[in-house]
């Protein structure tokens, strides 16, 4: 492996590829390859391709699969000249020194790129999936479709400008990418969440960890509450195109939607650059790291808190206070806040600070303010309430023809009411729930 940690030291932007292991795999192979006296390089590219196997079906990489780990290993470099490619919008200059710097080291990689690995395998029936593999996990890879697709392509560019030698094209192909798409997970997933490690000293060191497995939910399932999903949309939008906008607060009663609803906002606006990151209330503490790592990246980030609320003992809300507005340092124009709450002011309230006010406590109204000036930095406040009878059986309905069942109309409201009675209450989730349990039903009998 000494050779080809010599190959990738000659790299200073390109240095540490992710997955390194592989990468060091695959220089060791080529370069084993070019000495006639190594007789070993089967064993190796055996024990390379089942490494490359696994990583595929992670990440939905197809085609021949050392193009596709490369390709998938340049664009979640994250290094100056990748980073300022993201960020720019114009071309880069021919005269930019990172540019250079850049494609002296595409050099190294054009070479694994244009290298014959089948001519290892001459004597063995593994060329054809090798150079062809498809992945038996495509439709469950972490990324959307459109992501996929523009590896794919890039993966067969950067190999036709290494077979010509063309490291300028090999670049502008490279460039193209980050600038579109962006660099690392943050340009290929949609959500993340906060991850603590604990490292020497003891000290906890946060970092955002993607997630692999996201909802689909589009606004389109969310029957009724055409007016919340116009305001939460209309503040997105002005979020996105970086025009002032506010922090949101849903908020209303259980299993109306606000959940949902910010879960088909991440999926309609993702192609348009917006990234959410759920965190939970003992993490607050931690956002202001988390927010200076996204400062200045080339996405709009929503900062995601669901059922969002306090109790009289709990105190991580003065964290999040200042996080949005009250710190001396101002919250990045790429960063929202967006929560959902069952209740309109987050910090529960009691008689009791009303009797504070008239007995115990000299400035008692200052405890009432306290408690309410967090839900006071919410500019846009949404508010979700259960639907009457009429629109839960609309509903119904509604969610029945989107599922293709074939009950009447009269059956499906009688068996509404049904499960009404049961569940005691009306909303937009025991709608969705009766439509589950009608179908699995309907599929059985």
């Amino acid at each position: 492996m000494g050779k080809s940690l010599k190959m990738q030291q000659q790299c200073i932007l390109y240095r540490n590829v992710p997955k390194q292991p592989i990468f060091d795999a695959i220089c060791d192979l080529y370069e084993t390859a070019n000495q006639p006296e190594q007789k070993n390089y089967e064993k190796k590219f055996n024990e390379l391709m089942a490494t490359l196997i696994a990583n595929a079906e992670r990440y939905g990489l197809s085609g021949n699969l050392i193009h596709s780990y490369l390709t998938y290993a340049l664009v979640n470099a994250e290094n100056a000249f990748s980073l300022s490619c993201e960020k720019r919008k114009t071309a880069l200059p021919k005269s930019f020194a990172l540019r250079d710097l850049a494609c002296e080291e595409f050099q190294i990689w054009m070479k694994l790129y244009a290298f014959d690995y089948t001519a290892l395998l001459e004597k063995t029936t593994k060329t054809e999936l090798f150079v062809q593999y498809s992945c038996a996990t495509m439709g469950k890879v972490p990324y959307p479709k459109p992501v996929r697709n523009a590896i794919k392509a890039l993966s067969h560019a950067l190999y036709l400008a290494s077979m010509n030698e063309d490291v300028t094209g090999f670049c502008d192909k490279l460039v193209s990418f980050y600038r579109h798409f962006g660099v690392g997970k943050l340009g290929l997933y949609k959500a993340f969440r906060m991850a603590e490690k604990v490292v020497e000293g003891g000290n906890t060191m946060v970092t955002l960890e993607q997630m692999t497995s996201c909802s689909t939910y589009s606004f389109d399932q969310i029957v009724g509450y055409k007016e919340q999903i116009r305001l939460l949309c209309e503040n997105t939008q002005q979020f996105l195109l970086g025009h002032s906008c506010n922090n949101v607060l849903l908020f209303g009663d259980s299993g109306t939607g606000k959940s949902s609803s910010i879960k088909a906002c991440m999926n309609q606006y993702y192609a348009q650059g917006l990234r959410m990151i759920e965190v939970y209330k003992h993490q607050f503490q931690h956002l202001p790291d988390i927010i200076k790592s996204l400062k200045g990246r080339n996405y709009h980030f929503i900062i995601y808190m669901d059922d969002l609320s306090f109790e009289e003992f709990e105190i991580e809300y003065k964290y999040l206070k200042a996080v949005i507005e009250g710190g001396l340092e101002e919250k990045p124009s790429n960063i929202s806040i967006y929560a959902t709450s069952n209740r309109r002011h987050l910090v529960k309230e009691s008689y009791h600070d009303n009797e504070e006010k008239r007995n115990d406590e000299l400035h008692g109204g200052d405890s009432i303010q306290e408690k309410l000036s967090l839900s006071a930095r919410f500019g846009v406040t949404i508010y979700y309430g259960s639907p009457n009878k009429q629109e839960f059986h609309a509903m119904v309905l509604e969610l029945a023809k989107k599922a293709g069942l074939t009950m009447s109309q009269e059956e499906l409201l009688h068996q509404a009411n049904v499960w009404e009675l049961r569940h005691g209450l009306i909303s937009g989730r025991m709608a969705s729930q009766l439509i589950a349990y009608l179908q699995g039903k309907q599929k059985m009998d």
